[in-house]
């Protein structure tokens, strides 16, 4: 479950890296919490977060690099979610494949 939670927590950073967090947005990730099987009170936590524009967590990248390209899927479809890619999503989606270990954001 530690993977589960960090990639939630790297899908509500992207979610903000626009500066603009949808409805939408926020119902994806909550959709990718449950059905990963995460608790319903994490969940709410981070939602909660997100929703008023509080500190979010630091997801722990050497848990999200045992799984890099799942990882980058994710968060490929997290920023296309609301059918806007911001050029901060943009540099976050590089940034994150850099930090992953990955040559590009669509490996």
């Amino acid at each position: 479950m530690p993977y589960e939670i960090e990639v939630l927590k790297l899908l509500a950073r992207l979610a903000a890296a626009d500066g603009v967090v949808e409805p939408v947005e926020v119902a994806q990730i909550a959709a990718a919490g449950r059905a990963a099987g995460v608790g319903e009170r994490a969940i709410e936590q981070l939602k909660n977060l997100l929703e008023s524009h509080g500190g979010l967590p630091e997801p722990d990248l050497a848990i999200l690099r045992q799984k890099p390209h799942l990882t980058m899927a994710a968060a490929r479809e997290m920023v296309a979610v609301d059918g806007v890619l911001a050029d901060a999503e943009m540099v976050a989606l590089r940034r994150l494949a850099a930090q992953l270990g990955l040559d590009d954001i669509h490996d």
